[in-house]
C-alpha cells in the first residue's frame, strides 16, 4: 500500500440516498435505515482506506447559477423506488427523510469529521474545488457513484463507487469509455445527461462520439473549438449526420459545458469565501458519550457504536501511515 494517506471526500447525499433507498430498517416506529447505513458505510470505508482526513460534503439546495443558465436543470426527476414492505404500516415521508439527514449531521458532529454545507450550490462544485485547489498536491479519494466526478480523476485522484464496489482511476475510465478523464466532461457535453435533464446533440451517444472523434482518448486536454472545427471540416466530405448535427448544436454544447464542468465557475465569490472559511475551521474532536446519546436517541441500537467510534476516532487522529 502507498505510504501516503489520502484525503477522503464523501458526497453525502449520494451515499445517504443509496442507504435510505436500500435499507427498510425500522426503530421506534419510523425508518432509520438511512442513518444506520450511512454510519456503517462511512465506518467501513474509513477502516479499509485509512484516510488522513474525512470531509463530508452536503448538498446546498442545488446550484442557483446552473438554474439561471438552464431553468429545467434537474427538473422532473423520477420518484425513488424504496426497498420497503408496505404491510409494516410505516409510511415514508419527506419529514422522515429530512429527519434522518439532520440526525446524521448531528452524529457526525461527535466524530473527527469535517462537514461542509454551502447554500445554493451543489456538492459537486465543492468537491471539485477541494480536489483541484485545496488538495491539489495530495492524494484524494472521492466517495460517490455520480459520473460527474470522473472528470476529476487523475494521478492523485480516484473514486470509490459504492454502486460498482470498485475504485475508479484513470485506467478504469479509459478502459470503460475509451475516453481519458480530462476529456470526460467535454464528451458528456455532446451526449448530454438525462438524469439532470441536460439534452445532448441529436443522435450522439458516448459510443457514437468516440468512433467519430478519437481525440477524446488523447492524453491532451481537448477543447470545444477543436471538436467543432473537426466536425465542420468532416461535414464537408462525410455523409455521417453526427458532424452536421454537432455543427448546428454549438450553442447547446457550450451551454452544457457551463453546466457540467466542475471548477469555481459555478461558485459565487460569497460561496467560495464561505467554503474557504469552512476549511479553516478546526476539525471537531470525537466525543463518544454524545455519540452514544445521539444514536440511541435516533433508535440506532443494533450496531456496535463503541467499535465505530474507536475505529473512526483512532484512524483520523493517527499521524502514522499504513505501509
Amino acid at each position: 500500500m502507498n505510504s501516503e494517506r489520502s484525503v477522503m471526500i464523501v458526497d453525502a447525499m449520494n451515499l445517504f440516498v443509496r442507504c435510505f433507498i436500500a435499507s427498510p430498517l425500522i426503530s421506534q416506529g419510523q425508518h432509520v435505515g438511512g442513518i444506520a447505513g450511512f454510519v456503517q458505510s462511512l465506518n467501513k470505508m474509513i477502516f479499509e482506506n485509512n484516510p488522513s482526513e474525512c470531509i463530508v460534503v452536503w448538498e446546498g439546495g442545488g446550484s442557483l447559477r446552473r438554474r439561471q443558465i438552464f431553468p429545467e436543470y434537474k427538473g422532473k426527476r423520477k420518484p425513488q423506488r424504496l426497498n420497503r414492505f408496505q404491510e409494516t404500516g410505516v409510511i415514508d415521508t419527506i419529514d422522515n427523510r429530512n429527519w434522518q439527514i439532520k440526525s446524521i449531521i448531528e452524529i457526525l458532529n461527535y466524530l473527527p469529521i469535517r462537514q461542509i454545507y454551502i447554500s445554493d450550490c451543489e456538492a459537486d462544485d465543492i468537491i471539485g474545488y477541494l480536489t483541484k485547489y485545496h488538495y491539489r498536491d495530495q492524494k484524494v479519494l472521492i466517495v460517490s457513484s455520480d459520473h460527474d466526478y470522473l472528470q476529476l480523476v487523475n494521478e492523485n485522484v480516484k473514486i470509490w463507487s459504492p454502486t460498482l464496489k470498485d475504485y475508479v482511476d484513470r485506467g478504469w475510465v479509459l478502459n470503460r469509455y475509451q475516453i481519458t478523464p480530462q476529456n470526460f466532461c467535454l464528451a458528456r457535453c455532446f451526449s448530454g445527461d438525462k438524469s439532470d435533464m441536460i439534452q445532448g446533440v441529436e443522435g450522439v451517444g458516448i459510443k457514437t462520439l468516440i468512433k467519430s472523434f478519437p481525440q477524446f482518448s488523447s492524453e491532451d486536454e481537448v477543447e470545444i473549438d477543436q471538436i467543432l472545427d473537426f466536425a465542420k471540416e468532416s461535414a464537408k466530405t462525410s455523409k455521417k449526420k453526427i458532424y452536421a448535427n454537432i455543427v448546428s448544436s454549438e450553442s447547446l454544447i457550450r451551454r452544457n459545458f457551463q453546466l457540467m464542468y466542475l471548477d469555481v465557475s459555478n461558485l459565487s465569490g460569497n460561496q467560495l469565501g464561505k467554503l474557504i472559511s469552512s476549511m479553516e475551521m478546526p476539525i471537531p474532536n470525537g466525543h463518544k458519550m454524545n455519540l452514544f446519546k445521539s444514536m440511541i436517541r435516533c433508535g440506532i441500537q443494533t450496531i456496535d457504536i463503541d467499535r465505530i467510534f474507536m475505529n473512526i476516532n483512532n484512524t483520523l487522529k493517527s499521524k502514522e501511515s499504513n505501509v
